[in-house]
């Protein structure tokens, strides 16, 4: 009876989302109408990234679901009710004059579209070579505020496994200097847990991938799962 009882409450709880394939960030991160006073506007109304991109494939590149699925590493079914929640949220924004604003939510940020072909596979990114992922810490565990974190790990990882740590103090906030920071000491790809579309695009620039959503454990588990390519999120987590 215990057994079953527990079975149960397994059974019901709510699976970890895992991050969603996204090419690239929206151009702005807010949209306003024009003619409405700032403070007439309303709450605005949030669109995930991967609600953005679900439409850029099926609106704007006009892919079928299946391919679009495809993309975002997706089942065709789950990108039906990102791309249904997509267009409700833009229809309430339209017809209520409502801003539009874009948080990252949990989004895996591909250097380009062959990349996201190659990895569509049940999200596995398969290491056989040295990469090294850069994670923002504190004491040790993913910070909360990107730009202003403590202490940047460099974690260099191979063959899907953690092979060793650095801890490195990084230069004053400043646009665009933790992105160059971060490509100078031979990072590929940064884990944090909320970024603006502004600073991934920045990271992009410099041949850095972008995964956010990430949770607040330690860099090593964060790492660890990202070499294996089990890394799950839930929304974005920056504070700022």
């Amino acid at each position: 009876m215990y057994w079953e009882y527990s079975h149960y409450l397994c059974a019901m709880a709510p699976r970890k989302k895992r991050c969603r394939h996204i090419l690239n960030p929206p151009g702005y991160s807010v949209y306003r109408p024009e003619g409405v006073a700032h403070d007439e506007a309303g709450e605005a109304v949030i669109v995930l990234y991967e609600e953005y991109e679900a439409l850029r494939l099926a609106d704007y590149a006009l892919l079928k679901h299946n391919d679009a699925a495809e993309k975002m590493n997706v089942s065709r079914s789950s990108f039906a009710r990102i791309y249904e929640s997509a267009r409700r949220k833009m229809a309430k924004a339209f017809v209520e004059a409502r801003p539009i604003a874009f948080e990252a939510g949990c989004a895996y940020f591909t250097k380009t579209e062959d990349a996201t072909r190659r990895q569509s596979n049940n999200y596995k990114k398969s290491i056989q070579m040295k990469e090294i992922v850069a994670i923002p810490s504190d004491a040790g565990v993913l910070a909360n505020h990107f730009g202003h974190a403590p202490e940047f790990a460099f974690i260099e990882i191979e063959n899907e496994k953690v092979k060793a740590v650095d801890m490195k103090l990084p230069p004053e906030h400043e646009p665009g200097v933790i992105p160059r920071w971060v490509s100078e000491n031979g990072a590929t790809t940064v884990i944090a847990g909320g970024m603006g579309g502004k600073a991934i695009e920045l990271f992009r620039q410099n041949n850095i991938n972008v995964v956010t959503g990430a949770e607040n454990l330690e860099v090593e588990t964060l790492a660890q799962q990202f070499a294996e390519g089990k890394l799950t999120g839930g929304g974005n987590r920056c504070e700022h």
